[in-house]
C-alpha cells in the first residue's frame, strides 16, 4: 500500500539537504505571524497565502488552517484551495494538505463534503496513497446517502479493477461506508469478492455489516460457496475468509457449514497460520461441536513444538483466552507450558510470561503447581527483558498467597541488582503492592535497598520513596516505626547531601499523623534544627512545609510546637537568601487567599437566610419564623497572635486581597487563620 509519509521518510533519509525537502523547516515562519493578523486582514491573508507561488506561504496556510477556520469560519469558504494542493508536484506540500483536509473534515464535515469527497476520489484514481483512504472515513458519516450509491460506489467497483494498491484503497474505503444502511446490491458485492486482495485483507472487518444487511443465511451458505473456488486456489485468502464465515456462525446445522469447517481443519492440518486462526475461534466451535477438539491438540502440539517464534507466541495469545480448550478436557498441558518457558526466544518467554495470569486462571490446580514451578527460573534469567517485565509483574505476584514469600525472596535479587533509576522506580512501586504480611516481612529489606541507591538517583525518586515509607509505617508495629525512624530517617536530616535533607522534611510532613509519638521525639527536633541549614533550598522547602506541620500541630493540641512554627515562618521572612524570601512570599499569599475563602464561605454559611427553621412540640415553626429576630450589626471577633498582637475582624464580605491597602501588622494570624479556631 503506497504512503505519502512513508515516501517522504525515505526521500529524508537519501539525502543531506534538508532545505530542499522541508523549505519551511528552515526558513521558519515567526511563531507569533498567526496571532498578530487582525480578524478583518485573516480572510485576504489566507486567500493571498494559499494562491501564492511560494512554497512557504501555502505551507504556513496549510499549518494553520484550522486554526483560523476556528477563529473566523468564512475562511472554510476558501477550502477547496487546500484540496487544490493534492495535485500539486511538491509531496510535502501534498502530504500537509491531505492531513489539514483530514483535520478539517472531524468538525466541519457537513460544510466540506461536496468540495472535498470529489477532490479525494479524483486524486485516489491516479495516486492510491492511504492517508486519502483515512481522510475519506472521516468524511463518509457527513456523505447523504444517494451520493455514496450514485458517486462513491461506482468509483470504487472501478478502482477495484486495476491493480493492488487500488484494490487496497478501494477495499479500506468500502469497510468504512455504513453497508447495512446503504441498502447494498449484491452484484457490488460479487464485484469486491473477485478481489483476493480483499478477501484476505478487508472482508473479515465487513462481516458484521454484510451479515447485518443479507442475514445469516447468505453468509454461512451463499458466501460460503462464492468464497470456496477462490480460497482452494489462492491460499492467502483462506485465512480472511475463515475470520469471516466463523464470525457468522450461531449453529451448525447447514451442510455447507459443517463441509467449510472440515474443509478449514484440512487446510489447518498444513498451515499453521491457519491452525492458529482456527485457535481463536475455538471457545464457538468447541461450544457448538465438541468432537474438533482432536483437531485442535493435534494444531496445539504441532506448533508448540515448531521452531517459528512468530507462531508460538502467537499461539501462546491465542491460547490465553481460549477458555473451552482447558475446561473441556483432562489434557495434560504441561509440556505446551515447558516448551513456551524454556524457548530460546526471549520473544516466546516474554509472551509465556505476559499470559500466565490467563493460565494459571484457568488451569487445574496440578497445572497451576507446574506453572509456579515454571515461573521460578524467570527471576534468574539474565535477560534484561525478562528482568525489567519482573519488576512491574504485580498481576503476576497477586495470583499467589502461599508461594508469595519465596517469590518476594527472588524479587528482591532482582531489585538489589538495578543499575538504572526506572527500574528501582518499578521496583518500588511493585513493593506498594505486596500485601501487609510480606511488607513487615521484608521491609527492612527493602529499606535496605532503597538507602542504597537514594543518593544517586533521589530526585526521580523523591515521591516514590514517600509513598513506599507511608505504606511501610502503616503495615509495620509502632516498635518498628521507633526504630526505622532513630535509625534511618533521623540520618537523612543529618546527610551531608542536602536533596536528602529536602527529602527528610518531605517525609516528615507525610508521616506526621501515621507515627505521632515517634515523630513528636525523634523528627520534629531534626525539622526545628533544619531552620539553620546553609542551602537556601532546603530552607525554602521548609518554608513551604511549615503549615503542614502548623495543622498537625493543631489537631493534636500541641500549642508550644505551633508557637514554633508561627516563629520560624515569621524568622524566614528577613532570611538572606532571595530564594528563600521568595518563597515565603508566595507561601504567604497562598495562605493569605485561603484565609479570605474561608471567610467568605463562614460568613455566607452565618447569613443565609434561605436556611430552614427549626420547630418544637411548643413552639410552631411558622411562629418561629415569624419572629425572627433582626440581624445585629456585625460582630467583631478578636484574635490573638502567637507574639500577642490582637487584630480585629469584622465578618463582612471582604476585598480581594488586591484591593487591601498596606499589609497587616502580623502576618500570623491572617497566614494560618485557614485552620479553624482562629
Amino acid at each position: 500500500m503506497i504512503s505519502l509519509q512513508q515516501q517522504l521518510l525515505e526521500r529524508l533519509k537519501q539525502s543531506t539537504d534538508l532545505g530542499d525537502l522541508k523549505p519551511s523547516r528552515v526558513q521558519q515562519v515567526p511563531a507569533d505571524s498567526f496571532h498578530s493578523i487582525t480578524d478583518q486582514s485573516l480572510y485576504t491573508t489566507y486567500l493571498e497565502a494559499l494562491t501564492s507561488e511560494k512554497q512557504q506561504q501555502n505551507l504556513w496556510a496549510i499549518f494553520t488552517y484550522p486554526k483560523a477556520v476556528e477563529r473566523d469560519e468564512q475562511i472554510i469558504q476558501l477550502f477547496y484551495h487546500v484540496c487544490n494542493f493534492f495535485e500539486s508536484p511538491e509531496q510535502i506540500v501534498e502530504y500537509n494538505a491531505i492531513l489539514c483536509a483530514t483535520e478539517i473534515s472531524k468538525k466541519y464535515g457537513v460544510q466540506i463534503e461536496n468540495i472535498l469527497v470529489p477532490a479525494l476520489l479524483n486524486r485516489i484514481s491516479n495516486f492510491p496513497s492511504i492517508e486519502y483512504a483515512i481522510c475519506f472515513t472521516n468524511i463518509v458519516p457527513s456523505i447523504p446517502i444517494c451520493d455514496i450509491k450514485e458517486k462513491v460506489l461506482p468509483k470504487l467497483v472501478e478502482l477495484m479493477k486495476n491493480g493492488d494498491n487500488f484494490q487496497h484503497i478501494a477495499s479500506m474505503m468500502f469497510c468504512s461506508l455504513p453497508l447495512n444502511t446503504i441498502g447494498l446490491n449484491v452484484c457490488i458485492l460479487d464485484d469486491f469478492l473477485m478481489s483476493p486482495v480483499f478477501v484476505a485483507n478487508y472482508l473479515p472487518s465487513a462481516a458484521k455489516m454484510l451479515l447485518a444487511t443479507f442475514g445469516s443465511q447468505f453468509m454461512t451458505t451463499t458466501l460460503i460457496q462464492k468464497l470456496l473456488p477462490m480460497t482452494n486456489s489462492r491460499e492467502y485468502t483462506r485465512e480472511g475468509a475463515i475470520h469471516t464465515i466463523f464470525q457468522c456462525i450461531d449453529q451448525i446445522v447447514d451442510q455447507s457449514t459443517y463441509i467449510f469447517i472440515l474443509t478449514a481443519f484440512g487446510w489447518g492440518a498444513t498451515n499453521d497460520s491457519i491452525a492458529l486462526a482456527l485457535i481463536s475461534h475455538s471457545n464457538m466451535i468447541l461450544a457448538l461441536k465438541p468432537d474438533f477438539f482432536s483437531k485442535y491438540r493435534e494444531f496445539i502440539m504441532k506448533i508448540s513444538s515448531s521452531k517459528d517464534s512468530a507462531n508460538k507466541i502467537k499461539l501462546c495469545q491465542e491460547l490465553s483466552n481460549c477458555t473451552l480448550i482447558f475446561k473441556g478436557t483432562k489434557w495434560n498441558f504441561k509440556a505446551i507450558f515447558k516448551s513456551f518457558s524454556e524457548s530460546p526466544d526471549i520473544e516466546v518467554r516474554i509472551a509465556f510470561l505476559i499470559a500466565f495470569p490467563h493460565f494459571y486462571n484457568i488451569c487445574s490446580n496440578s497445572d497451576q503447581d507446574f506453572l509456579y514451578q515454571l515461573l521460578l527460573p524467570f527471576f534468574s534469567d539474565p535477560n534484561l527483558k525478562i528482568q525489567e517485565y519482573l519488576m512491574t509483574a504485580t498481576h503476576i505476584y497477586s495470583l499467589f498467597n502461599a508461594n508469595l514469600k519465596t517469590i518476594t525472596t527472588h524479587f528482591l535479587k532482582i531489585f538489589s541488582s538495578c543499575t538504572k533509576w526506572r527500574q528501582v522506580l518499578s521496583c518500588m512501586r511493585t513493593c506498594v503492592s505486596f500485601p501487609e504480611e510480606i511488607i513487615k516481612a521484608y521491609g527492612n529489606q527493602m529499606l535496605g535497598i532503597i538507602n542504597n541507591v537514594i543518593v544517586k538517583w533521589i530526585h526521580p525518586l523523591s515521591d516514590q520513596i514517600i509513598i513506599f515509607y507511608i505504606r511501610f509505617f502503616q503495615c509495620s508495629t509502632r516498635e518498628s516505626n521507633e526504630e526505622i525512624i532513630r535509625q534511618v530517617l533521623v540520618r537523612y536530616s543529618q546527610s551531608h547531601h542536602y536533596t536528602l535533607r529536602c527529602l527528610f522534611i518531605k517525609l516528615a510532613s507525610s508521616i506526621a499523623f501515621i507515627c505521632y509519638e515517634p515523630f513528636s521525639m525523634y523528627i520534629w527536633p531534626n525539622v526545628v534544627e533544619l531552620k539553620n541549614d546553609p542551602v537556601p533550598t532546603v530552607r525554602a522547602t521548609l518554608i513551604t512545609h511549615l503549615p503542614k506541620f502548623r495543622t498537625f500541630f493543631k489537631k493534636t493540641s500541641d500549642h508550644e510546637s505551633m508557637k514554633i512554627c508561627e516563629t520560624m515562618f515569621d524568622y524566614f521572612k528577613k532570611d538572606s537568601d532571595k530564594y528563600v524570601r521568595d518563597t515565603w512570599v508566595k507561601t504567604e499569599e497562598m495562605l493569605i487567599a485561603q484565609h479570605y475563602h474561608d471567610l467568605k464561605v463562614a460568613y455566607h454559611q452565618n447569613n443565609d437566610t434561605s436556611l430552614p427553621t427549626l420547630g418544637t412540640s411548643i413552639t410552631k415553626s411558622t411562629d418561629f419564623s415569624k419572629k425572627r429576630p433582626e440581624t445585629k450589626s456585625p460582630v467583631k471577633v478578636i484574635r490573638k497572635s502567637s507574639v500577642g498582637r490582637k487584630i480585629s475582624i469584622n465578618k463582612k464580605p471582604l476585598r480581594s486581597p488586591k484591593a487591601t491597602k498596606g499589609q497587616p501588622k502580623s502576618h500570623l494570624p491572617i497566614i494560618y487563620s485557614q485552620f479553624a479556631g482562629y
